[in-house]
């Protein structure tokens, strides 16, 4: 158990839907693995009552563990911040400080309007990506094979090695034709790629794992079968890790990494345009 000065309470607060100050929290606080931190999320706090609602959280919390908190915002309206910062925590502004450079750059004032850390800069890019999530869900795990030539990304792995939201992470947030394939016990044990998938080699990107964390994941969906056994695990991974050198199909361990690493590794890797 992490000693008490390890142990940090950190408190996100957005106006919006919170996933930018907790994406880039996450990244920040990741580079420190030897902490362990208890967070508080609080989106849409858009007005002076859930300001007071908080400035009280931080206090009662700088109070009960004897330490200041970290607070990290993503607010447009800066007249809400000051109760914030005349708390005794750590506030961190993830927004303005920017805003304010770029108005400088612009010679031009932000609209200041509340949400719009994800909004979309055209319809077309919008619906390009509603277009791109409707793909993946219909070229789920071998399905719509017939649409394979309109992909940008065809993954490739033994089930719940983590395709399919990698698949649906780069058609939402970046807009590309992802479909997956899952290799089956008929190819693992026949060592060869799906004939489906020959002609489509140049699109063709595989994931693997670990075999205790396969294992791990696959016995929450099927306890105690031989799909979620250690040896089946270490004998599929063993094999599609031989097929893809011998296939020469670039891969990747998903073991550690999460779904926006994957993706955006995937997409490096193999040189694909985002849709931004």
């Amino acid at each position: 158990m992490p000693h008490p000065s390890q142990q940090k309470h950190v408190f996100l607060i957005s106006d919006g839907t919170g996933i930018t100050v907790e994406s880039y929290t996450n990244s920040l606080l990741s580079q420190f693995p030897n902490f362990e931190f208890t967070f508080y999320s609080y989106p849409y706090t858009d007005n002076s009552n859930k300001v007071d609602e908080l400035v009280q959280m931080i206090n009662y919390c700088c109070t009960t563990f004897g330490q200041k908190p970290l607070v990290f915002l993503t607010m447009v309206k800066s007249q809400m911040l000051e109760p914030i910062y005349n708390t005794p925590a750590h506030v961190f502004d993830l927004y303005n400080p920017m805003i304010d450079k770029l108005e400088n750059i612009f010679e031009s004032k932000s609209i200041d309007a509340i949400g719009r850390a994800h909004g979309f800069i055209s319809p077309s890019r919008y619906d390009q990506r509603i277009d791109a999530i409707n793909y993946a869900l219909m070229c789920d795990d071998g399905l719509g094979d017939k649409s394979y030539g309109i992909a940008d990304i065809i993954l490739i792995g033994v089930s719940r090695c983590g395709k399919t939201p990698s698949c649906l992470y780069m058609a939402l947030q970046f807009g590309i034709y992802a479909s997956n394939y899952p290799i089956t016990e008929e190819s693992i044990d026949a060592h060869l790629l799906p004939p489906v998938l020959e002609k489509y080699k140049n699109k063709l990107f595989g994931l693997t794992i670990s075999a205790k964390r396969l294992q791990q994941i696959r016995h929450e969906r099927r306890p105690n079968s031989k799909y979620a056994s250690l040896e089946q695990c270490h004998y599929e991974i063993k094999i599609v890790e031989s097929l893809y050198k011998t296939q020469q199909i670039p891969y990747l361990d998903s073991t550690f990494h999460s779904i926006e690493e994957i993706s955006t590794r995937i997409i490096n890797k193999m040189n694909i345009k985002k849709r931004l």
